[in-house]
């Protein structure tokens, strides 16, 4: 470690043993309140509060980062291998996969440049699938992680300018509603059902059939009424 100050973090000097060290115990806060400036509010509350050498206070931060080494690492390899761009700019996409190759190399699992090139092609957006191919069409040739972010920065802001000057498409002129239906339709059939029947039912010449033949009753067609006792005429 430079500047020196490796015995005030690894253990092997005990810091209450250098307490009438004056130029060492400097050294050694200097060391804490550097520590807790690069901390969030968050994980300062999770660390000593209570006048922390600087082992003591390097120690508890090193236990909140690298406890669960292996848990942690599988969790951000899944990530990693899954993750994909979607709706993430090109900076955010490029950072997350930044920060989860970070996080594995710190649970000792440590991915390649190449690694890490081959998985954000794999995840970029369907946008970018012409840049696929350019940055791919020679294998001996594949840019770092860092070119390819340089590329893929310009790439995005010229589609975004392409697509801003792109005309309005016009909305779609809706279709002619189509004819109402017959308020009663079954009525129209009714009417024509009757005009049948009658005409079946017409007189003299008409369509449905001609007259049953007069009786003796007149031309009426009916036969007269027998008085009240009188028997029935024989066949």
């Amino acid at each position: 470690m430079s500047y020196g100050i490796y015995d005030h973090v690894d253990g092997t000097v005990d810091a209450k043993h250098r307490r009438h060290d004056i130029a060492w115990t400097q050294v050694d806060w200097c060391i804490v309140r550097w520590l807790y400036t690069m901390l969030s509010a968050e994980l300062q509350g999770m660390v000593p509060q209570d006048q922390p050498s600087a082992f003591t206070l390097w120690t508890a931060i090193c236990s909140l980062f690298l406890d669960n080494r292996t848990q942690r690492g599988l969790i951000a390899l899944e990530e990693f291998h899954s993750l994909r761009q979607e709706h993430l700019s090109v900076m955010d996409y490029f950072t997350r996969l930044q920060t989860l190759a970070d996080t594995l190399r710190d649970c000792d699992m440590a991915v390649t440049d190449r690694g890490l090139v081959s998985n954000m092609l794999r995840g970029l957006s369907n946008k970018f699938s012409h840049a696929i191919g350019t940055m791919t069409y020679d294998e001996t040739k594949l840019p770092t992680f860092l070119q390819a972010r340089s590329y893929l920065l310009q790439e995005e802001r010229r589609i975004d300018r392409a697509a801003a000057h792109e005309p309005a498409t016009p909305a779609p002129t809706p279709a002619p509603a189509p004819p109402a239906p017959p308020t009663n339709p079954g009525s129209f059939n009714n009417n024509n059902g009757q005009r049948g029947r009658k005409r079946r039912k017409g007189g003299n010449g008409g369509t449905g059939g001609s007259s049953p033949p007069a009786g003796h009753g007149g031309a009426s067609g009916h036969a007269p009424a027998l008085p009240a006792g009188a028997p029935m005429p024989g066949p």
